[in-house]
């Protein structure tokens, strides 16, 4: 998109991506942790990790709050974050001088194929239960991720850093 210019140079762009990418992953495990029943497999790896009294404080913590939240929110928002996540993750390569940059578009795909593909498989017997509500939250962190980007000026090579 030719007509926008980034709303931060590319020496702030980096930090600021990075610190939404790794929010939005905390954001996504505290709603699983906060809100989610226990038998989801996350709960196993925290049994394992011997945390569990921290996790059961931390659930008793954000307990009151669990009527706030739409069934939407709890459930489907962390699929929203974690793709979110990912596409910002997985764009911060392209952001310096690299030879993969004309392809950038490509991988970016990456994040959308997975989270659509976990989502899906879940119709034929991947552990946990298809909801559309999930794949329309996984649309969304992508579109929202993908146009933070392009406001960014990741696409527009006008904005390359070496102009900077």
């Amino acid at each position: 998109m030719k007509f926008l210019k980034p709303i931060v140079s590319f020496r702030k762009a980096l930090p600021i991506t990075f610190f939404f990418a790794l929010f939005s992953i905390f954001l996504g495990g505290l709603f699983y942790l906060a809100f989610r029943p226990k038998t989801l497999v996350v709960f196993g790896w925290i049994e394992g990790l011997g945390l569990v009294d921290e996790v059961n404080t931390l659930r008793d913590f954000f307990a009151p709050s669990l009527t706030f939240f739409p069934s939407w929110v709890i459930f489907s928002s962390p699929h929203a974050l974690w793709t979110f996540s990912l596409t910002l993750f997985l764009a911060l390569p392209f952001w310096g001088d690299v030879p993969w940059k004309s392809s950038k578009k490509i991988w970016l795909l990456i994040p959308l194929f997975i989270s659509v593909g976990m989502e899906i498989s879940q119709i034929f017997g991947l552990k946990g239960d298809f909801d559309i509500i999930d794949l329309i939250a996984i649309f969304v962190g992508y579109g929202v991720a993908f146009g933070y980007l392009i406001v960014m000026g990741v696409f527009d090579e006008r904005f390359h850093p070496s102009n900077y």
